[in-house]
């Protein structure tokens, strides 16, 4: 499926990025490699043996008009203490770790270093904003005040409307609960706040929160030079693309659409770091000699070759690439370098070993790590 409008709705929230005019609003996508989205969870939360209840989660999950808060009210009504206990475990933070996480989400603490939103429950952000030697402040719902200094000085911090998971009392998840936080007027006029100052940007979340659509629309319909985005992946029925676009013009969104092959989400890692290449916080020119950087402008899609190196890079932990010059092998290379690396990217030439002595003399100059080296003749290349 062509997605006519991509090309010139990803430049553009690359420019907003750059200029900070953009707040993300994370879902629950970013952390589904380690933590379960709606349905699973509640599954998960079901006691083993139940048959009763498992029968009417599941009818309700499979009905047209599944409400999820309302099947969360109802297993909490069920399990009591259990609820909030199994909850906890299934979200634990111990589960956290780079090695789950989609390499994407490393991308995040480039591109943003500002006031940030989610509805998520566990703690990724936070963790990958630590682990990238930036501490991240968290103010939670009800703290208005505090997010409010805190975005009008546009600080590095997290804004958790549904709560965090090792505050049990800030949790959004039931109906009583969303209906007390989005009934809640303090709340309500600080999110217009964000909506109506800032250009958010959807990641991981669906946009089919009733709650959240709501505040998205009533703002829309009142002022409709409002103008956020998201980056979604696209339904794969013609008919139910083009009314899914619809439903998200008319809540003032620009759609950034991505395609999902047997549960493969590699496009939507390719969209995030082509996004933080166009912002320019990716790859830096002090990491890359003269006329390397260049290169990366280029868009030329290999598929095949890429698919190759990881392929290789999988089985040994090495690939080597071979061809007559000019054929595009360094091209290839930092192609393959920009969609999987989690930090900046070092170009070193080893054409000699002479050259390979210079370009990293040059490097540790530019990176403000210079040291001597010394390299020995009858070293191994």
């Amino acid at each position: 499926m062509f997605f006519r409008d991509n090309e010139v709705n990803l430049q553009e929230l690359a420019n907003r990025i750059r200029d900070k005019q953009i707040v993300p609003f994370f879902g629950a996508g970013i952390s589904a490699d380690i933590f379960p989205v709606w349905r699973r969870y509640l599954l998960d939360l079901i006691e083993p043996g139940d048959r009763k209840v498992q029968a009417w989660v599941e009818s309700e999950l499979n009905s047209e008009d599944c409400d999820y808060e309302s099947i969360l009210q109802k297993l909490l009504t069920e399990y009591h203490r259990k609820f909030y206990d199994e909850t906890q475990k299934i979200f634990s933070t111990r589960k956290i770790s780079g090695e789950r996480l989609r390499q994407a989400v490393w991308e995040f603490p480039r591109l943003f270093q500002g006031p940030m939103i989610t509805t998520n429950l566990d703690q990724v952000l936070e963790w990958v904003y630590r682990s990238s030697n930036l501490p991240v402040t968290v103010g939670l719902a009800g703290e208005t005040g505090f997010i409010r200094d805190k975005m009008i000085a546009s600080d590095l911090c997290l804004w958790k409307i549904h709560g965090d998971i090792e505050k049990t009392d800030t949790w959004v998840l039931t109906k009583k609960q969303y209906d007390s936080l989005y009934s809640n007027n303090k709340f309500v006029d600080l999110f217009h706040v964000f909506l109506e100052n800032k250009m958010l940007l959807f990641i991981g979340a669906s946009l089919k929160s009733d709650k959240v659509v709501a505040l998205l629309k009533a703002l829309y319909e009142k002022n409709y030079h409002i103008c956020h985005y998201a980056i979604l992946n696209a339904p794969d029925n013609e008919d139910e693309f083009i009314e899914e676009q619809k439903r998200l013009w008319s809540l003032g969104i620009k759609p950034i659409w991505y395609t999902v092959k047997n549960q493969d989400h590699s496009e939507f890692d390719r969209l995030i770091f082509e996004l933080t290449r166009r912002v320019g916080c990716r790859f830096r020119e002090s990491y890359l000699p003269v006329g390397v950087s260049a290169r990366l402008a280029d868009n030329v899609r290999r598929e095949k070759e890429l698919e190759l190196i990881s392929d290789r890079l999988k089985a040994s932990g090495f690939a080597v690439l071979t061809g007559a010059e000019g054929v595009g092998k360094t091209q290839l290379a930092l192609s393959y370098a920009c969609e999987i690396s989690q930090e900046d990217v070092i170009f070193l030439s080893c054409a000699s070993k002479e050259n390979f002595q210079q370009s990293l003399y040059d490097f540790l100059r530019k990176s403000g790590n210079f040291m001597e080296i010394f390299i020995k003749h009858g070293d191994a290349d």
